[in-house]
């Protein structure tokens, strides 16, 4: 049997997925493929009888990339763990047409399954962890060493924080609004008019946590001249509009998004985020954990704040770091 593994975005997929296939060709004797999700899509359309692993691909794009009807669709959440989406979150993710088109759901742990409210069958639902996370574990963690040698090298002592701020803009109200209607066909225009502004409301508070933020990355950066912050694009994000948003920024700030976000997370001294599910590796590693969200108090930061400290103010943000900066305990 054929097991077909597509890649979306490879800075982040890349090596996880590729240990995925390295455990079937070690375990089985299926056969794998894997590359550039947009490169063999076309390709593979017409295969029959093979195991596709999806991303988590939205039901209207997934008989594109290949026929739902004749062959094996596996389905492992890339974007992070159920468990912590909101209530919208879920359903746009786990629509009810999916789950006719999907045979296995991978999730990354119990609570996944608590979160997911559908009637499902539960012989679809299975909970395997990710792979990124055995990475990070002995002897797979030995293959991050040369890159994590060449960071400590270069930065020293540093504060790694990954980008996962997701912007208001006005122009892209139209495609939640085509979300919506698709997610909730059968509610009224007064449940999706609510819904939106919900919506809305996340994105302009997460444009508030990233104006904060780098208020607080300023002013550790100035009184901390010799200690570095490592500033981390998310996949998503262009990179010229962040050189942007940092000019005039003291120059121990560094834009960097080389290598995958693993070997940065373990060379670190403090991990911190504004809501990014790298945290979790950040936690299964034991590092010291800040997370920075000014603008929420709802579940979300509860969550994290079982595995790290929470700061909403930028002073004592800023306060905190230069407390953990010379701490090396984990």
């Amino acid at each position: 049997m054929l097991v077909v593994i597509p890649i979306e975005a490879k800075i982040r997929e890349l090596l996880p997925k590729t240990f995925i296939a390295y455990q079937v060709l070690k375990k089985t004797k299926h056969d794998v493929l894997i590359g550039g999700q947009r490169f063999f899509s076309q390709k593979i359309r017409n295969y029959k009888n093979v195991v596709y692993l999806d991303k988590n691909t939205h039901f209207t794009r997934l008989e594109n990339l290949i026929n739902t009807k004749k062959n094996e669709i596996c389905m492992l959440d890339e974007e992070g763990p159920v468990s912590i989406l909101d209530e919208f979150g879920v359903d746009f993710h786990y629509n009810k047409k999916l789950l006719n088109k999907v045979n296995k759901f991978f999730f990354w742990g119990k609570e996944d399954l608590n979160n997911v409210k559908l009637k499902f069958n539960k012989n679809k639902f299975i909970i395997t962890g990710h792979p990124k996370y055995d990475l990070l574990k002995y002897p797979y963690v030995n293959f991050f060493e040369k890159e994590i040698k060449t960071i400590k090298k270069k930065y020293k002592k540093f504060i790694f924080f990954p980008s996962s701020f997701s912007l208001y803009n006005k122009n892209l109200e139209w495609e939640y609004k085509n979300k919506l209607k698709i997610c909730y066909p059968q509610k009224n225009q007064n449940f999706l008019d609510k819904k939106l502004n919900e919506i809305i409301k996340t994105l302009k508070d997460s444009e508030k946590d990233y104006d904060k933020l780098r208020e607080v990355l300023y002013n550790f950066a100035v009184s901390n001249p010799n200690i570095n912050i490592i500033f981390r694009k998310h996949p998503r994000d262009d990179i010229v509009e962040i050189k942007k948003k940092f000019i005039n920024f003291p120059k121990n700030v560094i834009l960097d998004h080389s290598f995958s976000v693993s070997p940065w997370i373990i060379a670190c001294h403090i991990y911190m985020h504004s809501g990014c599910t790298t945290s979790l590796e950040a936690a299964v590693l034991r590092k010291k954990i800040i997370t920075f969200i000014p603008h929420r108090n709802d579940e979300l930061c509860v969550f994290f704040k079982t595995f790290g400290e929470l700061q909403t103010n930028k002073e004592k943000c800023v306060k905190r770091l230069n407390l953990l900066i010379n701490r090396n305990e984990k």
